[in-house]
Formats: structure tokens, C-alpha cells, sequence
């Protein structure tokens, strides 16, 4: 008996075939599968719920960062503001003390020496009252770890201060007359120039301090590596 399944028609064998056939299939399920993840990243960036959570980080996240770094900004800002309107006032005061000393010194007469003595009284009494409360600010711009290196910094308000009172006490017990155009070999005067010039170092320094560093932390250590010098005074700055 013949098996009829022997005798079923089969169809030719066709090599390579099948191999394309599966190749075709891979690139078009490749391309498919490319197609709808660039479709989904595309709908989930545009979906409301991702638009509001990036909004929020965008607005919470990073505008907290830039105002932090804005307001930062405005306070050092503000700080260096007072520092230099603080040094302002401290020179302006002592400017206006040396100006009235002066014209002690330059009286022709002794009732006229006795009369602006009493104007340097109260021209000294303001200004020492202006630098005692100035230098409380300016001390806020120059904060120091470093002890030793704010010592140095402040030794030159300390010693202009008592020169001050020094020179003060000095003139309230002046009784003689200015000799006419001797006014620079007086001793009295060339104090009071000599002073003046020290004021004028002293300031402009701690300026240039506020002005060239704007970290506060770092404007004690950058006037000790500048290793300035008052040159026409008896006490250095910062060393």
C-alpha cells in the first residue's frame, strides 16, 4: 500500500528564503520599535503633568538658586556700600578737625586763638565721636579669623585716634602767636599736616581693600599681603 502522505505535493525547497523573509520582519520591528519610543519621549514631554513638574523645578529649584546668588550679591554689595560710606564720614570728620586746628595755629591774636579753640573743641568731640562709631561698621567689613592680622589692621585707628588727642591737648595749651609766613616751621602746624597726610594713607588702604575684594573674609589677609606702610607715620599698616 502506498502511504498517500509520500505522495502529497510539497512545494520546492527555495534556499535563502526564509532568511529574508526574517530580515525584513527585524528591520521593520526595529524601525516600529524606534518610532514609538521617539513617540512616547514626545508625548511624555508634552504631557501637562511633566510640563508642570518641570515648571515647578525650573521656578523652585533653579530661580531659588539664581535669587539666592542675587541677594548674595546685593548684600555684599550693600556692605561694601556702608564700609566706604563709613570711611567717608570717619576722614570728613577728622578733615574738618585738622581744618579748625589750623586755623588756631594761623590766629594773629590771642583773642582770636581762645575763640576757635572753642570751634576745634567741638570740631574734636565730633570727630572722635564719628570714628569710635564708624569703626564699628567698618570693623564688620574686615572680619578676621586671623586675630593677629586684624590686630595689625586696627592699630592704625588706635594710634590715629590718640594722635589726635595728643595733638588736641597740645593746641588747647597753645598761648603764643603764628609768626607772619612761619606757618610751616611752626611745630603745631607741621603736627597738624603730618596727621592729615596719616588720615588720608590710613583711609585710602582700607578702600582699596573694599574696593579690590569682595569677600569680607578676605580683605584682612589681602592688606597683610600688600604689606602697606604709612610712610610719613609712626606705625605701620598692616605690618
Amino acid at each position: 500500500m502506498i502511504d498517500s502522505s509520500s505522495t502529497r505535493c510539497r512545494k520546492p525547497f527555495r534556499p535563502g528564503i526564509r532568511t529574508i523573509t526574517y530580515r525584513k520582519f527585524r528591520k521593520a520591528a526595529r524601525g516600529y520599535t524606534r518610532k514609538s519610543l521617539r513617540d512616547a519621549i514626545n508625548a511624555f514631554w508634552r504631557h501637562p503633568v511633566t510640563l508642570l513638574v518641570l515648571g515647578f523645578f525650573l521656578t523652585a529649584v533653579v530661580g531659588g538658586a539664581i535669587q539666592q546668588r542675587q541677594q548674595l550679591l546685593e548684600r555684599k554689595r550693600a556692605e561694601a556700600e556702608a564700609v566706604t560710606s563709613a570711611l567717608d564720614k570717619m576722614y570728613e570728620s577728622s578733615a574738618k578737625y585738622l581744618l579748625r586746628l589750623e586755623f588756631v595755629v594761623k590766629a594773629h591774636d590771642r583773642n582770636e586763638v581762645q575763640r576757635r579753640k572753642v570751634d576745634a573743641d567741638e570740631a574734636f568731640v565730633n570727630a572722635q565721636s564719628t570714628w569710635i562709631s564708624q569703626w564699628a561698621i567698618i570693623r564688620r567689613g574686615f572680619p578676621s579669623s586671623q586675630h593677629e592680622k586684624q590686630r595689625r589692621m586696627e592699630l592704625g585707628f588706635q594710634v590715629l585716634r590718640g594722635d589726635l588727642e595728643i595733638l588736641h591737648d597740645q593746641i588747647s595749651r597753645r598761648d603764643h602767636i603764628l609768626e607772619k609766613d612761619m606757618y610751616l616751621d611752626d611745630p603745631d602746624a607741621r603736627e597738624i599736616i603730618s596727621i592729615s597726610i596719616c588720615t588720608h594713607d590710613y583711609v585710602d588702604q582700607l578702600q582699596a581693600a573694599v574696593d579690590n575684594v569682595s569677600s569680607r573674609d578676605e580683605r584682612v589677609n589681602w592688606l597683610d599681603d600688600q604689606q602697606y606702610r604709612i610712610s610719613r607715620c609712626d606705625f605701620p599698616l598692616p605690618r
